[in-house]
């Protein structure tokens, strides 16, 4: 019996050696990087859906419920999603940069009130929804094509065709199928390992021209008025009053314009930013400085920052050289007007030109935002901004 046992411990012992090894040699398989792409294993046409196949549908299918943009708001608060912000909007109003929420998801969409009367956001219309993959459950377009973080080129174009415009980025390629930005569908892919948010590809559905129909107003009533004739003097014209930036934040309240929400106090040389002031159903966006040695309320400080933007209800905006600036304003024209511009810049859907003003730029500078293709719809809406901190010294940001 003694024999038997040292016959058999060796054999045991060979055994477990085989069985040792074969596990790690496994272990070692599972712990390595597959070689497998993942995108192989995911079906890229999806059925089951009441989608169309047309592109132009203008539909989006998310978290198993299909849109047709535009739309009431009605239609996604329904299946769930919050806005994260119900403001008013004017007749003829929009809020382009909305979200909504459902759960850990979100989406951005462009909201228009199309009526006659003021209206909450959630009593108005969809006309633009921009879904990220990061950021949004389950999401199918025309074609029953899954879009997410595999979605290729190829995709795109065996299903839609070449693409109506292109732009390569750093890190990403943008796809435009439709001539007009207004009403088209976009889309972003990021190459896997090209982003640091790894592959964030975007979805936006636009669809306005049957929300508005307009034509530039005729201005030829419109007073001449003592503005200066130079960009850099960093005067425009609201009501007949004319503005010269920095000024008194009195000037605007003792004219009718109501400072929105508390009225902060500021540190010396600080300033605050996105104060709003408002009259009637018109906004101004602006920072509010603080040039003393002291502590001021906000209602006691300059504004150093002007935005006027043709979303927060504008008509027009006069600016130096009796120039009508207004949400039909082209590039062009300001480039009649002002002479070229120090810089460009094209985003997807407008064009940035950037007027330097002193050595100083980033505190004093005049800068338009104008929508691409002379696109005149609710989706995008002409702005100017005015920047003029008059220092050359750099304050110290926001601070109450």
């Amino acid at each position: 019996m003694n024999n038997a046992r040292k016959t058999l411990q060796p054999k045991r012992i060979l055994y477990l050696g085989i069985a040792l090894a074969a596990l790690i040699v496994n272990t070692a398989a599972c712990s390595g990087k597959s070689s497998v792409d993942p995108a192989s294993l995911r079906e890229p046409i999806v059925s089951g859906t009441d989608i169309s196949d047309d592109l132009f549908s203008y539909q989006i299918n998310i978290d198993g419920h299909t849109y047709t943009v535009p739309c009431p708001a009605s239609d996604f608060l329904e299946n769930g999603w919050i806005l994260s912000s119900d403001q008013d909007l004017a007749p003829g109003e929009s809020q382009n940069y909305g979200t909504m929420r459902k759960a850990n998801y979100s989406i951005k969409v462009g909201i228009y009130n199309a009526g006659t009367e003021k209206a909450k956001m959630s009593k108005c219309v969809v006309f633009d929804v921009t879904a990220h993959v990061l950021d949004t459950p389950k999401v199918i377009i025309p074609g029953g094509l899954l879009f997410d973080q595999y979605t290729k080129e190829s995709d795109l174009i065996s299903l839609y065709g070449q693409p109506d415009k292109k732009y390569d980025n750093p890190d990403s390629t943008s796809y435009q199928y439709g001539k007009d930005i207004d009403n088209a569908i976009s889309f972003g892919l990021h190459e896997p390992g090209t982003s640091e948010k790894f592959n964030d590809s975007y979805v936006r559905i636009t669809n306005g021209k049957d929300a508005v129909d307009e034509t530039r107003p005729d201005y030829s009533d419109v007073a001449a008025t003592d503005i200066a004739d130079a960009l850099d003097s960093f005067q425009f014209v609201i009501d007949g009053q004319v503005f010269t930036v920095p000024f008194k934040v009195t000037e605007l309240t003792e004219n009718g314009w109501e400072l929105q929400g508390e009225n902060g106090v500021l540190k010396p040389d600080y300033y605050a930013i996105g104060r709003i002031f408002r009259k009637g159903d018109t906004e101004i966006w602006s920072y509010i400085y603080n040039p003393t040695d002291r502590e001021l309320l906000y209602s006691e400080g300059v504004v150093t920052r002007v935005e006027l933007q043709f979303s927060r209800g504008f008509p027009y905006i006069i600016l130096p050289g009796n120039f009508i600036f207004d949400k039909f304003t082209t590039a062009q024209e300001i480039f009649n007007q002002y002479g070229e511009p120090f810089e460009i810049k094209n985003n997807e859907s407008s064009t940035v030109l950037s007027y330097k003003r002193g050595a100083y730029s980033i505190y004093k500078y005049i800068e338009f935002e104008i929508a691409l293709d002379d696109s005149y719809l609710i989706s995008t809406h002409n702005k100017v901004t005015f920047v003029n901190f008059n220092t050359e010294a750099e304050p110290k940001g926001e601070g109450i």
